[in-house]
C-alpha cells in the first residue's frame, strides 16, 4: 500500500516509511525497556503497542508479534515475562531493521 501512496516511481512512501522505522527504533527499544524497568504496565502496553503497529505496517511480523505480547502483559497488568519477551523484541527489531536497510540498499 505504502508504494501506491506517493511518488509514481515505484516505491512510493514506502522509503520514507521505512528510513522513520529504522531511525526511531533505538529510542522505542529504550523507551520500552525503561518501562519495563520502572515497572509500569500502563507505558509498557503503550509503547509496544506503538511498536507493533509500525513494525506491523511494514511486514515485521516477529516484531509484531512479540510487541502484542508485551502489550496485553501491560493490559493486565503484570510484567513478570516482560525482561524474555523485551529480549525478543530486541532481537527481531534489529532483523527487521537489517532487513529493511538492506531494502532501502535495493532502491539505490
Amino acid at each position: 500500500m505504502l508504494r501506491n501512496i506517493g511518488p509514481a516511481d515505484g516505491w512510493g512512501l514506502l522509503p520514507a516509511v521505512i528510513e522513520a522505522f529504522v531511525q526511531a527504533a533505538p529510542g522505542s527499544l529504550s523507551a520500552l525497556r525503561g518501562a519495563v524497568t520502572a515497572g509500569d504496565p500502563a507505558a509498557v502496553e503503550a509503547l509496544a503497542h506503538r511498536l507493533r503497529g509500525s513494525a506491523g505496517n511494514l511486514g515485521a511480523g516477529p516484531v509484531a508479534t512479540a510487541c502484542g505480547q508485551l502489550e496485553a502483559l501491560g493490559g493486565a497488568g503484570s510484567l513478570l515475562e516482560a525482561t524474555d519477551l523485551l529480549d525478543q523484541v530486541e532481537t527481531e527489531l534489529a532483523s527487521a531493521c537489517a532487513v529493511l536497510s538492506g531494502v532501502l540498499a535495493q532502491r539505490s
